[in-house]
């Protein structure tokens, strides 16, 4: 028996859930790891694996939203209400702590219940939405510090490579672990440097240790050699030179490529947050960047840092994208199509944009970085961000615009060139 049968076994034992289908859904989306089933009269879902859990939440409502046969057919007796069982969780988790954050923050017109099953097969309430004002309980107490360390841009040498360079998409992108000491270089999102005060290296990727090489890789090695280029600043002209053949080169790779150019979700990143692609609201008003006014090569707004619940570790969650329209700010959650997956990809960011909404309107201990930028925090609004669909793709399998709307997220569509690697002339 497999792992995956014995969980589909140990679920017909939990009372009250009944019509159990452990099967992958293609048509709508839903992956194996989400079981679906009926837990007292409501629709349901049960999920094990955690890196599922937050997945499974919205894939059970893309499934009441779109109104979903049960297995075996027919509607749930509970129309109005989902369920979501955790199966094996502990009492307080990250998982946990950003389900229930979800329940809360869905539309009244969907009630979620999250519960948790105990090794024995007993069914609990879960906790309830976290208050994630707490900086110290949700360890990020230091994050203003952290924050406010970069507000003076980056070190001189930094300023004078993007010059030397001379590409718009040459851009740097604070590195707020380091407290503003160190500075990534990238190009259309890919990092081909880190730079602090007085020196640096330059270098994309590493080999793998079974000695294969991105093709990202391998076109910096064809430039610039397998060992990573020190910077100083009697270096800044030789060191602009690689840069900028190596630009050409992985752009020119990119755009000679067989069929459709391939999209990169940091590529459409960049974009956004140096203004190329501009971002707009079904009532056409215009997201801004975070700040407008910079004459600096900086992607401000890039990998705010959020929390998502209590954690072990003390990684942070990153945010895509913060942006502004006045003093509201907005949190952009980027994905690209293509693939498989995509619907699960996508409806999961419309988890993302909400969860990261929320951290924002309750962090009150970063409020004083919020205040500097003109920010009220607590007004803070949620996107998602994708390219626009061809004609050909069905959108069934997705869900994505009625999820939005059950959350309160603008979705916005883009171009699908301007997700593309490669030259946008």
């Amino acid at each position: 028996m497999t792992p995956h049968d014995d969980f589909t076994r140990r679920l017909a034992g939990i009372d009250g859930v009944q019509q159990i289908d452990g099967r992958t859904d293609r048509a709508l989306g839903v992956g194996r790891a989400v079981v679906r089933c009926t837990h007292e009269g409501r629709r349901a879902v049960a999920v094990r694996e955690h890196e599922a859990r937050i997945p499974a939440l919205m894939d059970l409502l893309h499934l009441h939203l779109a109104g979903a046969e049960l297995p075996g057919g027919g509607q749930p007796p509970v129309a109005d209400e989902v369920t979501v069982l955790l199966v094996e969780d502990k009492e307080v988790s990250e998982a946990g702590d950003a389900l229930a954050t979800l329940a809360a923050e869905v539309s009244p017109a969907v009630g979620v219940r999250v519960l948790r099953v105990d090794d024995a097969g007993r069914v609990h309430p879960s906790v309830p939405a976290p208050d994630l004002s707490d900086a110290v309980l949700f360890r990020y107490e230091g994050w203003l510090r952290l924050l406010e360390g970069v507000e003076d841009g980056p070190p001189e040498l930094v300023r004078e490579i993007v010059q030397a360079v001379g590409r718009p998409e040459l851009r740097a992108y604070p590195m707020l672990s380091h407290a503003g000491r160190r500075w990534s270089l990238r190009i259309e999102g890919l990092e081909v440097g880190q730079v602090e005060a007085g020196r640096g290296t330059l270098g994309v990727g590493k080999d793998g240790k079974t000695g294969r090489t991105s093709r990202k890789r391998a076109a910096w090695v064809a430039v610039a050699g397998k060992e990573a280029v020190e910077v100083t600043p009697a270096s800044v002209p030789s060191a602009a030179s690689l840069i900028r053949v190596f630009a050409e080169k992985w752009r020119g790779w990119s755009s000679k490529r067989a069929g459709e150019p391939k999209q990169d979700e940091h590529a459409l990143e960049s974009r956004v947050l140096r203004g190329v692609v501009p971002l707009h609201l079904a009532n056409g008003t215009r997201l801004d960047l975070l700040k407008p006014d910079s004459t600096e090569s900086v992607n401000w707004g890039s990998q705010f840092p959020t929390r998502w619940g209590r954690q072990d570790g003390p990684a942070a969650r990153y945010l895509d994208a913060l942006l502004r329209v006045g003093d509201v700010p907005w949190a952009a959650e980027i994905k690209i199509d293509g693939g498989t997956g995509t619907g699960r990809y996508y409806r999961h960011a419309v988890a993302q944009a909400v969860l990261y909404r929320t951290f924002i309107r309750q962090a009150s201990p970063l409020q004083p970085w919020f205040e500097a930028q003109g920010l009220d925090q607590r007004s803070c609004r949620a996107a998602v961000v994708v390219p626009d669909a061809p004609a050909s793709r069905a959108d069934r399998s997705t869900g994505l615009a009625e999820l939005c709307q059950a959350f309160d997220v603008e979705l916005i569509t883009v171009p699908r060139a301007m997700a593309r690697l490669g030259r946008l002339d």
